[in-house]
């Protein structure tokens, strides 16, 4: 009968620290909150969205390319000071400095120009 006792509490104390465990993750006070950024890179002079530009979303260590529509997204961003630098073969290198904010909406439009322009 003490070892059923025995067994039973150790099951309960473990299935406790268990709970307590998974509860440390849910605690808003260590949570840190993040937003997302989004863009369009265009040609300066047709208008049309640029495939495959470099995104770099320097500060955060971050990078990505543009879809077929010259759409980029940035996900799991903290709030703050960052710079986009997109990059891209025949346009010039082109630098964005941005602050990342949890209330608003980050939607970034960057037009490219031409080398040979």
């Amino acid at each position: 009968m003490k070892k059923i006792l025995l067994i039973f509490v150790s099951l309960s104390l473990i299935a406790a620290a268990n709970l307590y465990a998974e509860g440390e993750g849910k605690d808003s006070k260590n949570a840190v909150m993040t937003t997302s950024i989004e863009g369009t890179i265009l040609d300066n002079e047709t208008g049309e969205g640029l495939v495959g530009v470099e995104v770099k979303l320097e500060g955060a260590q971050k990078s990505t390319y543009t879809d077929f529509d010259g759409n980029f997204t940035f996900d799991s961003v903290v709030p703050g000071n960052y710079s986009i630098t997109a990059n891209y073969v025949s346009y010039k290198k082109h630098n964005l400095n941005l602050k990342v904010d949890l209330e608003k909406r980050n939607s970034y439009q960057i037009k490219l120009e031409s080398l040979n322009q």
